[in-house]
C-alpha cells in the first residue's frame, strides 16, 4: 500500500531549485518529490544519529562523571566527535 501523501509548496534558493532540477535531469530521481522525500530521509537519519549518540555515550559519559567514575569517553573523544558530525552535515547540505 503506497504511503499517504499531501501537497505542500516550499520555497527554495535558486541555487537549491536547480540543484533539485540538475538531479532529475540526470535520471537520479523521478521527480523533485523524490529529492525532497531522500533529503528529508537522510536528515532524519542524522538525528536519529545524533540522538543515539547522546543517549548512548554522551549521557553515559555525563553520568560517569556525575558518579565519580571515570568515563569511557572523554570530552576530547566528544569534541572529536561532534565535528566530524558538523562536518558531515556541512557536506550535506551544500
Amino acid at each position: 500500500m503506497p504511503a499517504k501523501t499531501r501537497t505542500v509548496t516550499i520555497d527554495l534558493a535558486v541555487e537549491q531549485s536547480e540543484f533539485v532540477d540538475r538531479l532529475v535531469a540526470r535520471g537520479e530521481f523521478a521527480s523533485a518529490s523524490e529529492v525532497v522525500a531522500e533529503a528529508l530521509a537522510s536528515l532524519r537519519e542524522r538525528d536519529e544519529e545524533v540522538e543515539r549518540w547522546l543517549r548512548e555515550e554522551v549521557a553515559q559519559t555525563y553520568d560517569a562523571l556525575r558518579d565519580g567514575r571515570e568515563p569511557k569517553f572523554t570530552l576530547e573523544d566528544a569534541r572529536r566527535e561532534l565535528r566530524a558530525h558538523e562536518a558531515a552535515h556541512a557536506k550535506m547540505t551544500k
